[in-house]
């Protein structure tokens, strides 16, 4: 397999994966959406909490799970050490030699929002989830997903361009 043959299946990895996991992160817009209007009928049940905290974790997982590889194939390391989730998003946000920014900074800030979210729910195992602590985020998710579509939209045109050129007029 030829370097050419490497790049060419690296970015369609990495436009594979964006659409794997963008789809993902839809469908999970979409179930929270539907928790979010039940709780305005009526206080959702403690399984209704647990499944909507569930369901922003997995939103969040989705995401940077593309972030992993966009870190791995084209900046070419992840961070590391114990904060490496939060220097992962920040590094979305800058730009590298080798790409533009993943994301705005103000999208970012709203998925660090997020991330602290995960983080909480991943570790305060002794801790009784409070739909009113979580209910702004959970609806707020519509507008987060909205401005993430746009960015990878936008960085999966970059991705896709950079496929175009190394593909040339012979592939």
């Amino acid at each position: 397999m030829t370097a050419e043959d490497r790049l060419h299946q690296a970015l369609q990895g990495i436009l594979g994966k964006l659409d794997l996991d963008l789809a993902a992160a839809s469908r999970l817009t979409a179930d929270l959406q539907d928790i979010v209007a039940a709780a305005h009928a009526q206080p959702p049940t403690r399984g209704e909490v647990a499944l909507a905290a569930l369901t922003l974790d997995h939103y969040y997982t989705s995401l940077e799970s593309s972030f992993e590889e966009i870190a791995r194939v084209i900046d070419g390391a992840l961070p590391g050490g114990a904060d490496w989730h939060r220097a992962l998003l920040a590094q979305m946000a800058g730009e590298d030699p080798a790409r533009p920014a993943v994301l705005r900074s103000s999208t970012a800030g709203l998925l660090r929002e997020l991330l602290k979210f995960r983080h909480f729910v991943r570790h305060a195992y002794a801790v009784e989830l409070d739909w009113s602590q979580m209910a702004g985020l959970a609806a707020g998710l519509v507008a987060v997903h909205a401005a993430v579509v746009a960015d990878l939209d936008t960085f999966r045109a970059f991705v896709a361009s950079c496929l175009a050129a190394a593909t040339g007029p012979e592939r």
